[in-house]
């Protein structure tokens, strides 16, 4: 019997499948356990993200001003005019009713907007600004809490004291009858129905408390500039023989109708001094018995888009102000204006750059036609974005990039008026010449 030992078989020099499983398990739980070992980098940032959500939901440094308002829906406060939300304060008539003043009522009219009335004796118009504030804050006016027992003394309250507010609709009104102010904020008020009265909004006792002319509109006349259509002097223009009338056309271009000789203007030029004009701020003003009527004479008419004409009247030096003079611009009070409002407009000086400098001002994307006159009757004419020479009845096409190159150079040509040796404008031509002829151009590029 040999001692020499037997060499192992196969299946037992081989792990068995079950312990190689069991050591991926060990491994996998190795790794899982190295994975999720908190490292100080990870805690270090934990504690600053934690820290950095904490202050921005506390905010230490927020000052008590930027605090949100909260408002608590168990306090009873409401809106004071609920219902004005959805009104139309086209139709609205306000009446404040201060203590120891005569009645001051904003009136719609018919032609919009409203106008004043001080004890039933007419002021003017209401400025258009300051009644749309009115009406934010009337819509907005809140009732801040109810009686409690620091306001059972109806002596304490003076229920109707500092006026009354009263808002007329078409289908509702209103009448508020305001009290003391109260120390910690608002004022006592009584809603016409209401059994017991509140704590409201301070503003509308502040709305009661302002004078009548206060809401006069100050401006000569409360007109979008950009709505006006045309200007009419009353006095002859530069010829002397007819008044003078500037046109806006349809090309937003204004031109000289009548009064001077034909003259395209220069847009913003008479935008500018169209705005200064309307902006122009009448002070002071006056009852209409403070300058007889004949005093009163034609001065400019005004027209806007919808074809309504607003008639200026000029009267004599305002009293106590010899630089300004007396203006009527319609039912109410008597305004004054500077006498430099009246002078006439520098439409020929060259240094007032009144005169459109351009041959042809007119935007290239609006132009739709081009009529030539000389050396023989042509034009071009632009359908669905292509140029066509109509020339003896035939059309032919013609380049878009060579009649886009000939109208940047021809709108590059700049002209200058025509003075004679004494400074005016020569007499308009009798014929239709080649003035009349661009005249003719320019309208009809306006057109396109």
């Amino acid at each position: 019997m040999s001692d020499k030992p037997q060499p192992r078989s196969r299946e037992s020099s081989r792990p068995l499948a079950s312990d190689r499983v069991s050591q991926r398990r060990e491994l996998r739980r190795s790794a899982l356990r190295s994975a999720l070992r908190l490292r100080p980098a990870t805690i270090v940032t934990a504690v600053l993200a934690a820290a950095a959500v904490t202050l921005a939901w506390a905010d230490p440094f927020r000052q008590p001003e930027q605090q949100a308002l909260i408002v608590s829906n168990k306090t009873g406060a409401r809106r004071l005019f609920p219902t004005l939300v959805d009104a139309d304060p086209a139709k609205a008539t306000i009446e404040l009713q201060a203590p120891e003043r005569p009645p001051v009522r904003l009136v719609p009219t018919p032609a919009g907007g409203h106008q004043i009335l001080r004890d039933e004796v007419l002021l003017g118009p209401v400025d258009a600004d300051d009644f749309e504030l009115m009406w934010s804050s009337l819509r907005m006016a809140t009732v801040l809490r109810k009686l409690d027992a620091s306001d059972s003394d109806p002596e304490k309250r003076q229920i109707g004291r500092r006026g009354v507010l009263r808002i007329s609709l078409p289908d509702e009104s209103f009448t508020l009858s305001l009290g003391e102010l109260v120390a910690n904020g608002g004022v006592y008020a009584q809603l016409d129905g209401e059994a017991e009265p509140w704590v409201v909004d301070q503003s509308v006792a502040w709305l009661v408390e302002q004078p009548a002319q206060s809401w006069l509109a100050e401006r000569l006349l409360d007109v979008d500039p950009d709505m006006v259509t045309t200007l009419a002097w009353a006095a002859p223009g530069p010829t002397g023989s007819e008044a003078l009338v500037l046109a806006r056309g349809e090309d937003g271009f204004w031109r000289v109708r009548s009064g001077a000789p034909p003259l395209l203007l220069a847009r913003d030029a008479v935008d500018f001094r169209l705005r200064l004009l309307l902006r122009a701020n009448l002070d002071p003003f006056f009852e209409r018995d403070v300058a007889p009527a004949e005093s009163l004479r034609p001065w400019l008419a005004v027209t806007i888009g919808d074809g309504q004409t607003r008639t200026l009247l000029v009267g004599d030096a305002c009293p106590g102000h010899p630089d300004r003079r007396l203006v009527d611009r319609g039912p109410g009070s008597l305004g004054c204006l500077p006498a430099e409002v009246f002078e006439s407009w520098p439409l020929h000086d060259p240094d007032a750059g009144m005169l459109e400098p351009r041959l042809v001002p007119h935007e290239y994307g609006r132009i739709v036609q081009i009529d030539l006159e000389v050396p023989a009757g042509r034009s071009l004419i632009r359908r669905g974005g292509n140029w066509s020479l109509s020339s003896g009845g035939e059309l032919s096409l013609v380049s878009e990039d060579e009649v886009r190159r000939w109208y940047q150079e021809l709108s590059r040509v700049e002209v200058a008026p025509l003075l004679d040796e004494t400074g005016a404008p020569p007499e308009p031509a009798s014929d239709r010449g080649p003035e009349g002829a661009g005249e003719g151009e320019g309208e009809g590029e306006g057109e396109g």
